[in-house]
């Protein structure tokens, strides 16, 4: 080494200044370069520092330090926002508070907060001004470049620069790659410790201590040596501020503990106080005993008279109502009178049974029914119900249809449906009768009570029905909302002055106008871009909102917090009002949403989330809403399901709320939204649209190189046909090409059925003892190697050559935890599509005898789907998972140890997925599905009695 000064670094490099404290404790990477930061102004002595991106000013104020207590006359310049960005995440004032606090009260005399982004902030400087520069803000390669690029004309002929972060490579920080490229285009060095730290000698006249460290780069001993120095100061100074608070907590225990031991003497003369409380409050029940006793007396006696009165009531009533239809057949005539006699339906019995039909009521609300010549109640039953008129002044049909959507396609008379079936419901179920109004409009409120914007794309649409969906959201009982509409360009005249009226009547109404038709994603952004709320819910203009809709979703908020999406239940409503086909959907499902948008309506966002995604898509019109919440699902943590109807979607002639095939080419754009959303979450997928279902698709696997072992578990016994087809099936129908089949045999002595296992290339396992399903294929998991475990009945046949790969494809989501493919019985109907919680008693298979190529229960049966559980008949899962988790339960014989499994699974916060994409063929017999081991059946209902209770999350439809 020919430089001497470069001999010994520490004397050179290292200055008195870089052990001087940092009075400024705050932890971050940035404390382990403040010795550095000291040597460097102590060597380069700058006349204008700048510093780009401060948060709580550790490098700032370590720069400030080293300047003040040098006596310099450097003039320091602090530049940031102070609002945070994606790499800091966004945070409060307390951080401006207490970072210009601290620069005011030590050195105002010579820095300088400025709270301004870095492009505005540049004018400020002249060319040639800035002997530092310190560029630490948003951390992309493209925002770290942009920031030199635009401050270097500020850059003095002896400025230096510093980048932090240069050794950070994780998600999408870029300095290390902007690092790499400059480095070498002047003087440099750079520190590894604390997230890496590169020092540019930017001006050809750089302070002859920057250059020599420069200069040291070119020796890898030296280099290592001052790295070494500077890493062991930097650690120095993180374990004295680490030391320190540990000290500062100490300190605080101990005035806690003093606080408590006062609290405790203080409490001791509290109990004493209370202890002759207690005494006068035992003197004071003794006096009320007596008084209590004859109080049970009068009560007894006062309800006794009470259920009398009750009784005596009731049968007035019967009475009554006989008396009323024996009026009603008087008014009738000889003969006509018996044929009329006959005509009285048991529908119309109850009905006047209910007690809820005021025929003199009816007739005089509606004077057109004495004119029809029909009885009062049959005119009711035939017609007046369809017609939205009320059978009485205690019971409103519409209200009924509205909290009861059931009782629409029901086909029975809303009062009938109430008096048959209505009344005799569970309370606890979601569909349970609610004949009372809901509460008056704005009378509810909450803790948290959040403005709600509602916007609302106008196109054209009839004016009666715009007036429908707004007043719709002025009846909501919860009151802190506004309505965001847009006109896209409408032509009718009629539809634009409705909408000008609209904002007149209200200012909670906002209307946008655009000059000309751009389509619905951009006039959804026009409205969003008019919203002041916390959250955006998005509504049709011609649908109409549940009058208790948004009182629902505000008290999900006020439960959860931290929620950032919510959706509910629908159903249908015609043009003149009437409710029907109910969409009762599953809690939040990605698997499912990838292929079938069945979030729909009533949709409600944060609108930080949309600002951050940056609203509806134009390329994706049509399915604008799709494609929207795909984006969401990417960045939303928590996205929660209302399991009540709340929104009526309008059926108009050429919408898919009227007709599901209408539009068919959307199912392409929807296909493309899927694909875009694979891509950015970086899914290895390939996404088509449905042959045979409009608005469906179908994602699958891409073929690659990587294809894990996978291990096929087998039970068997005997059953020579059986056995034989199942791993004849396996060795000539599989596409995969990595996998072992190990056959437990449970005892097998038919010849015929070992040599069919002789004939495969198999692992044999030998099961000793009382057949135990779940211990059978523990023992076959312990002889396997695979990463992928297959469970397979021996009773099974493979007719899809790709099983194995779509199999594969759907667990390589490290959220699914098992998955299961469809069943069919010889017959080629269904034997399983998933398994539902609460169906007798237990749990059971859904879809049972459907046909396999029906769409199900809004794509149940053509959309891979989450599931509470999928039976192992045949079933993956993953190895490890399989091992954490602690195998099959043995506790069950031969029953629900797979539903008891998948439990655990979704217990342990992973999902559970059904592919309608593969098939394979289940012996089962058509007439089995009544045998049930008692035994397990109660195990099970012990060990998951809540859930069972609870009901199933994935398909509450299969319930109703």
């Amino acid at each position: 080494m020919n430089n001497p000064e470069l001999e010994n670094p520490t004397s050179y490099f290292v200055s008195a200044q870089a052990f001087e404290p940092v009075n400024f404790q705050t932890m971050s990477t940035w404390v382990e370069h403040t010795p550095f930061a000291a040597w460097l102004i102590e060597a380069h002595r700058p006349k204008t520092l700048v510093e780009l991106g401060t948060m709580h000013g550790v490098s700032y104020f370590a720069f400030c330090h080293a300047i003040q207590r040098l006596g310099l006359s450097t003039r320091a310049f602090a530049i940031d926002t102070w609002e945070g960005d994606p790499h800091t995440q966004h945070y409060g004032e307390d951080v401006w508070d207490l970072a210009s606090g601290y620069n005011t009260s030590h050195f105002s005399k010579f820095s300088n907060l400025i709270r301004r982004n870095f492009d505005d902030a540049v004018d400020e400087f002249d060319e040639g001004e800035i002997d530092l520069l310190h560029i630490d803000g948003y951390h992309t390669y493209e925002a770290v470049r942009h920031d030199f690029e635009t401050w270097k004309p500020k850059l003095s002929d002896r400025a230096v620069v510093l980048f932090h972060d240069t050794q950070i490579t994780k998600g999408d920080f870029g300095v290390y790659r902007f690092w790499e490229e400059i480095r070498s285009t002047a003087p440099s060095f750079e520190f590894h410790h604390g997230c890496g730290l590169g020092v540019l000698a930017v001006g050809d006249k750089a302070s002859d201590g920057v250059l020599r460290l420069a200069a040291a780069s070119d020796d890898p001993e030296t280099t290592t040596r001052v790295r070494r120095i500077y890493e062991t100061l930097g650690r120095g100074v993180s374990d004295s501020i680490a030391l320190l608070n540990r000290s500062e907590e100490t300190t605080n225990l101990r005035g806690e503990v003093a606080g408590l031991q006062r609290h405790a003497v203080s409490l001791q003369e509290v109990l004493q106080n209370k202890t002759l409380e207690i005494e006068n409050v035992e003197r004071d029940i003794a006096q009320l005993s007596q008084f209590n006793t004859d109080l049970v007396e009068t009560i007894n006696h006062h309800s006794h008279e009470l259920r009398r009165r009750k009784d005596l009531q009731a049968r007035r009533d019967r009475r009554r109502l006989k008396s009323r239809l024996k009026r009603l057949l008087q008014s009738l005539s000889g003969s006509k009178r018996k044929k009329e006699l006959l005509r009285v339906t048991p529908e119309e019995k109850e009905l006047l049974a209910t007690g809820l039909f005021d025929a003199k009521w009816y007739t005089a609300k509606y004077a057109d029914v004495l004119n029809s010549k029909v009885r009062p109640a049959l005119h009711y039953l035939k017609h007046g119900a369809t017609e939205g008129r009320n059978p009485s002044a205690d019971f409103d049909t519409a209200i009924y249809l509205e909290e009861n959507p059931d009782a629409g396609v029901s086909g029975l008379n809303p009062l009938v449906h109430y008096a048959c079936i209505g009344h005799r419901r569970p309370r606890n179920k979601d569909t349970s009768i609610r004949c009372e109004p809901p509460a008056e409009p704005g009378s509810v409120s909450f803790a948290v009570d959040p403005l709600i914007s509602i916007v609302t794309p106008v196109y054209n649409v009839d004016p009666d029905l715009l007036r429908k969906a707004v007043h719709s959201v002025e009846r909501q009982t919860y009151g802190n909302w506004e309505i965001c509409l847009c006109d896209d360009g409408s032509t009718r005249e009629d539809t634009k002055e409705t909408l000008r009226n609209l904002a007149v009547e209200s200012d909670r109404i906002k209307v946008k106008w655009s000059s000309q038709n751009e389509g619905i994603a951009k006039a959804t952004n026009a409205a969003i871009a008019l919203a002041e709320g916390e959250f955006v819910g998005f509504l049709d203009n011609d649908d109409e909102l549940h009058p208790s809709c948004l009182e629902e979703y505000v008290a999900v908020i006020n439960d959860q917090p931290s929620v950032e999406a919510i959706y509910s239940d629908e159903n249908k409503i015609d043009l003149e009002g009437r409710q029907s086909q109910p969409f009762l959907k599953p809690d939040w499902s990605p698997r499912y949403f990838l292929e079938a948008m069945y979030v729909g309506h009533f949709l409600l966002i944060r609108r930080d989330i949309l600002q951050k995604i940056g609203g509806a898509d134009p390329d994706f019109d049509g399915v604008q809403d799709f494609e929207l919440m795909l984006r969401v699902s990417e960045v939303a943590e928590q996205i929660v399901h209302i399991p009540k109807v709340l929104y009526h979607w309008r059926m108009i002639p050429g919408s898919v709320a009227s007709d599901s095939e209408a539009k068919p080419g959307l199912t392409k754009l929807q296909a493309a939204a899927t694909a875009g959303h694979n891509s950015r979450t970086q899914r290895n997928a390939v996404v088509t649209p449905h042959p045979n279902k409009p608005h469906r698709v179908i994602v699958g696997p891409r073929k690659t190189g990587a294809n894990p072992l996978v291990s096929i578990i087998i039970p068997t016994r005997d059953a020579f046909v059986h056995i034989d087809r199942c791993l004849t099936s396996i060795f000539t129908k599989t596409d995969y090409p990595e996998f072992e089949v190990i056959v437990v045999d449970t005892g097998t002595t038919d010849q015929d059925a070992l040599d069919a296992m002789a004939k495969h290339p198999i692992l044999k396992e030998d099961y000793k003892g009382l057949f135990n399903y779940s211990r059978a294929n523990n023992q076959g998991v312990a002889r396997s190697r695979g990463e992928y475990l297959v469970f397979l009945n021996n009773d099974t046949e493979v007719v899809d050559d790709q099983w194995l790969n779509r199999l594969v494809f759907e667990l390589a989501d490290p959220g699914v935890g098992v998955v299961g493919p469809t069943l069919l019985y010889p017959d080629g109907t269904i034997q399983h599509a998933g398994v539902s919680l609460g169906l007798r008693g237990t749990a059971d298979h859904v879809l049972r005898h459907r046909q396999p190529e029906e769409d199900g229960y809004y794509g149940s049966l053509s959309c891979a789907r989450e599931v509470s559980a999928v039976s192992f008949a045949c079933a993956m899962v993953r190895a490890r998972d399989f091992h954490e988790i602690g195998g099959l339960e043995e506790f069950y014989g031969t029953h629900y140890q797979d539903v008891d499994y998948c439990l655990r699974v979704l217990e342990n916060g992973q999902r559970v997925i059904f592919t309608p994409h593969t098939r394979l063929i289940h012996f089962e017999s058509v007439s089995r599905g009544n045998d049930y081991d008692y035994l397990d059946r109660g195990v099970l209902r012990d060990r998951w009695a809540a859930e069972i209770a609870s009901g199933d999350r994935y398909s509450r439809w299969e319930e109703n």
